[in-house]
């Protein structure tokens, strides 16, 4: 039996978190699969090829901000501890009407947010055609089309970066605080408004208007969009919230955010500079989360870097429906890595030497290994969920390719590739959750390490499929540059599975003396 303060989430606790923080990591990836699926069925195949190296450019230079995420998911849960603590010292009702550390750190979270994806919109516009020439290379083997057709996308995308970090810090802010509506409200906000701007400026004839840059210019206007409904429902007045601050429905007014800022914040304020607590607050995570999604990312930038310079459009077409449906996928299991972050410091972090009052610190480290082993357990399951939620989507993508194009030669390629896929997504939950696990533990040398040599070893291989496929080898396809993705994704998830196993037996050791 485990001793009471420790409290292990169970399966459906797991979940309970989990399914709110899809919003979170949704929006980006689900704005592009919008963008896909219009773009290929209206705008042609050479557009939809476009979309393969610009979105890549948005969707890694995009990760570079969740440094925000992880450090507002932590500064808050910390300015909530304190304020609940305030709050039992004073013997006063949890209220959100009150935690004014955590309305402070909040308005610090969205003033932080805007210039960092103000100062990031603005090196992708500046820096656009070196970062897709990174993508696609520069061998001048591209359609002059295809390329000028993705800079305008990215360019565009890059003006709608300060909102989207605005949004995305609000989620995780909500998300921190029990409000499980909002994050997911913004998204449906994001991908509806999306959806019916696409459809209404893709199949215009003015080149900065209609294909790639009109879905470019809806996804903008949408991320804008939920970016003001998201400051809107922390700023506008909750009457029935804040009217009787000391009534039962106060017990859980934490649930709900809407007017969590109403009367502490201006709209002006959103542009104002934060304090140095909160630059001092982010600071910590800034290297190692960057460093860990720029790991991830090496070997998805060489996939499309490898397709975009040596493969054919067909490639490059059927290359983007498969990574727009396999983003649109991953954030539900990325929002298990965020729920370990959350849930493993309340085990791994107690102090068994002072926390514990009369038990003995031997027998604290018992519960302690035995609570690290139900939650494990309880991850296990739920990474097993995810797992088959994305394979049965991934797996079945070949009935539904329809929608993205009506390209014979794509979906061939798409189908071909699709049983790869398959066994990616169905391991995904279990690699984001041991990723998180040792987060939660700060497990980073390790990360970091493991991160470093991929950046440079998974890179090399691929680039070989390039110079064997530009040397005019008809063994190369999509189908071989996923097969090397699928090795390499099975052994960082064994790796990430064997070390947290030698944590373990290595916490277990320590609790038997």
């Amino acid at each position: 039996q485990i001793l009471q303060d420790y409290r292990v989430p169970s399966v459906g606790d797991v979940l309970k978190f989990a399914v709110p923080a899809i919003g979170v990591w949704l929006c980006v990836p689900l704005l592009s699969m919008i963008d896909t699926s219009t773009v290929g069925s209206l705008a042609g195949t050479t557009e939809l090829a476009a979309l393969n190296p610009a979105i890549a450019v948005i969707n890694y230079t995009s990760k570079l901000m969740s440094f925000l995420f992880s450090g507002t998911t932590a500064m808050m849960a910390a300015a909530l501890t304190a304020d609940r603590q305030d709050q039992k010292q004073s013997a006063t009702t949890a209220s959100s009407a009150k935690l004014p550390k955590t309305a402070k750190t909040l308005v610090g979270v969205l003033q932080i947010s805007s210039w960092v994806g103000a100062g990031l919109g603005v090196a992708v516009l500046v820096f656009a055609r070196q970062l897709l020439s990174a993508i696609i290379g520069g061998g001048g083997t591209v359609d002059p089309a295809i390329m000028t057709a993705a800079m305008k996308y990215v360019m565009i995308r890059a003006v709608g970066y300060p909102a989207a970090a605005v949004c995305g810090s609000a989620q995780v802010a909500c998300l921190a605080q029990g409000d499980v509506k909002m994050p997911l409200y913004a998204t449906v906000v994001a991908a509806v408004s999306n959806l019916v701007l696409d459809l209404a400026l893709i199949r215009n004839p003015h080149m900065w208007i209609g294909g790639a840059a009109g879905a470019a210019w809806a996804t903008t206007a949408a991320q804008y969009l939920a970016a003001g409904w998201a400051v809107r429902w922390l700023m506008s007045p909750n009457t029935k919230q804040q009217s009787s601050p000391n009534s039962e429905t106060t017990k859980t007014a934490t649930s709900t955010t809407k007017g969590f800022l109403s009367g502490r914040m201006l709209s002006t304020d959103l542009f104002k500079l934060p304090t140095k607590k909160i630059f001092k607050g982010f600071t910590p995570f800034v290297i190692p989360v960057s460093t860990t999604q720029a790991g991830r990312a090496s070997a998805c930038a060489t996939i499309d870097h490898v397709v975009s310079s040596s493969l054919n459009t067909a490639s490059m077409a059927a290359n983007q429906i498969l990574c727009s449906v396999y983003y649109g996928l991953v954030p539900i299991a990325e929002s298990l890595s965020l729920a370990a972050q959350s849930f493993v410091p309340g085990i791994t972090e107690r102090d068994v030497d002072s926390s514990s009052g009369n038990v003995p610190p031997d027998v604290v480290r018992k519960e302690q290994s035995f609570a690290m082993n139900r939650l494990l357990k309880n991850f296990g399951k739920a990474a097993g969920m995810c797992g088959l939620v994305l394979a049965a989507v991934m797996g079945t993508l070949p009935l539904y390719s329809g929608i993205f194009t009506t390209d014979a030669a794509v979906r061939n390629i798409v189908t071909a590739v699709v049983p790869l896929m398959f066994i990616t997504s169905l391991k995904h939950g279990l690699f984001c959750s041991s990723e998180g696990i040792l987060l939660g533990q700060k497990d980073l040398k390790f990360l970091g390490t493991q991160y470093g040599v991929y950046t440079f070893v998974v890179p090399y291989i691929l680039l070989q499929l390039k110079k064997a496929a530009l040397a005019g080898s008809s063994r190369v396809s999509l189908v071989s540059v996923w097969q090397v993705f699928l090795g390499y994704d099975i052994f960082r998830t064994i790796l990430m599975m064997g070390r947290i196993a030698w944590l373990e037996r290595k916490r277990k050791s320590a609790s038997s003396y």
